[in-house]
């Protein structure tokens, strides 16, 4: 009896409706520009000046 109808057992609690009051993830959906910390913008330009492509997986 105590495995068919479990006390221990908890429903959870009553999904709730996400509205479009919500703002889009435009880091994600690519249409607002990130800003980049200068020390970054640094890295990213010393490694395109050396041939690197940040992100691309040069594994065999």
């Amino acid at each position: 009896d105590k495995q068919a109808n479990p006390d221990w057992l908890v429903e959870p609690p009553v999904a709730t409706e996400v509205g479009d009051e919500r703002s889009p993830l435009s880091s994600v959906d690519g249409s607002g520009q990130a800003v980049l910390d200068p020390e970054v913008k640094a890295k990213q330009a010393e490694a395109e000046a050396n041939g690197d492509t940040p992100g691309l997986d040069d594994r065999p």
